[in-house]
């Protein structure tokens, strides 16, 4: 109230209708088929209503087909393994958004479900919430029913949305920030979050989290739960190096056919014995219990599967494709070729940011660590520095006083410093060139905003147009 003391406690109000009630969902043909079908078969195919909680980061959208907007915090889809639809409102497309109103903190919420099987009453938990801050903290809220009949819309999965979802709820794991991410309890991020918080089919979530190579480790020892990761470039090259060269000391040549799927559960055994038992400068004693998921997440991604995986997996069965090691028959040379080398080129990059000035490589000497980090026959054949410098960021080919081919690596901090703001020089001039870019893309935002209304408009007169007709015909 406006005659409030700024000191006095906060005062909560709700105002909530109630939490229960049915209605009529219109089934598009297709779903109508997958649940018949299920007579049929003796696993059940997951159809699961999520909504995306809020990101954590700023990260912008990347879709452009719609699917960003549909697939937003908050709004409900249902999700197969292949597709994704949106729920909304028949003859009115607004979509459907719901609330979370339990206001524990998630992690304790996490826990008592897990004791109690999920039968664990809601709480508002009025006291702790007074303490939490401004964004956590409950307070004025209204919750409207839905009373019209709703609808399934399918919308595209767009693949590097799910990726970049899949980054900003996941952490980033490096070689020396070991003890710093297993013991910060705020990012504890399991298997069933990720399926469960991310609007897009179950096959895309995974087929994105190879691409990043998501790994996991043990919660604890006790427990069986498993945590995720997302493994850095450095993190990736030090785990690629050690599987390498624990292959040529057990004299297993993974550029052979037919590669013996026995032989790679016995260097991955020998690669935790050892990594456990030795002091790495970088990634510290005992990290094999690091280094062997991220080999395995490595084989996910560029190693051929002996046996394909079948369509209809449960959830158990997704949980131990991120632990065991997958059985494989042979490599993806050409992809894990350049990987490697991107892997290379990043960790160069990272290690020239403490450096003021940019930071170059004899190019042989970079030409020499690649092909050292992989076997002879692969060495020769994709190789390509120049293709590979063109795919990373912050990396250029050039030449050095004396004329030899250097990789030049730029690190500005900011974006000041890459258009000479941050020193003064060129601050009228690029600034004028900012405003003049922005001031030109004002009208082109304007009038895509314009026909968007404009869209809306003809779509609700459509409907209001057919609902006059069907009176009239009443």
């Amino acid at each position: 109230m406006s005659t409030q003391n700024s000191g006095f406690p906060h005062v909560h109000f709700s105002t909530t209708y109630p939490q229960q009630s049915f209605r009529l969902l219109e089934l598009p043909p297709e779903v109508v088929s997958l649940i018949e079908s299920q007579d049929k078969k003796t696993t059940s195919a997951r159809l699961t209503f999520k909504s995306a909680p809020a990101p954590s980061s700023k990260r912008p959208p990347i879709a452009s087909n719609g699917y960003q907007e549909d697939v937003g915090q908050g709004y409900l889809h249902l999700c197969s393994d292949e597709k994704v639809w949106a729920v909304k409102q028949v003859s009115t497309s607004n979509s459907v958004y719901v609330t979370l109103t339990d206001r524990r903190p998630a992690k304790r919420r996490r826990i008592e479900d897990e004791q109690t099987n999920g039968a664990s009453p809601m709480s508002n938990d009025d006291e702790e919430s007074c303490t939490d801050d401004v964004e956590g903290r409950a307070g004025v809220s209204t919750i409207a029913q839905v009373k019209s009949i709703l609808e399934l819309i399918e919308v595209k999965t767009a693949d590097g949305d799910v990726e970049g979802r899949i980054q900003d709820m996941v952490p980033s794991h490096d070689v020396d920030n070991d003890d710093e991410v297993r013991n910060d309890s705020t990012r504890i991020v399991r298997l069933r979050d990720v399926l469960d918080n991310i609007s897009a089919p179950t096959n895309a979530i995974l087929d994105a989290a190879k691409k990043l190579f998501m790994f996991s480790v043990p919660e604890s020892l006790e427990a069986g739960n498993v945590l995720l990761y997302i493994p850095s470039p450095s993190l990736l090259i030090r785990a690629w190096e050690a599987f390498f060269q624990q292959c040529a000391i057990s004299g297993v040549k993974i550029d052979s056919d037919g590669f013996d799927t026995a032989a790679l559960q016995g260097v991955l055994d020998d690669l935790l014995a050892s990594e456990n038992d030795s002091t790495h400068e970088d990634g510290g004693k005992g990290s094999g219990t690091v280094i062997v998921p991220v080999v395995k997440a490595i084989l996910r991604r560029f190693a051929d599967p002996a046996t394909p995986l079948p369509g209809d997996v449960n959830d158990h069965e997704i949980e131990e494709i991120f632990i065991a090691a997958p059985a494989t028959s042979s490599w993806n040379q050409t992809e894990t070729c350049e990987q490697v080398g991107g892997w290379l080129l990043e960790s160069m990059k990272r290690e020239s940011k403490s450096q003021s000035s940019a930071k170059q490589v004899q190019l042989d000497d970079f030409r020499r660590q690649w092909t050292e980090l992989l076997p002879d026959s692969w060495a020769g054949k994709a190789c390509d520095v120049a293709a590979l410098v063109k795919s990373v960021d912050g990396v250029t080919l050039a030449r050095d006083e004396q004329g030899n081919e250097v990789l030049r690596f730029t690190t500005p901090e900011s974006l000041e410093d890459i258009l000479g703001l941050g020193n003064g020089l060129g601050l009228g001039l690029e600034r004028g060139r900012i405003q003049s870019t922005a001031a030109k893309a004002a009208p082109a935002r304007n009038a895509l905003d314009a026909a968007k209304n404009e869209k809306k408009r003809k779509w609700h007169e459509k409907f209001g147009a057919q609902r006059a007709v069907a009176a009239v015909k009443r």
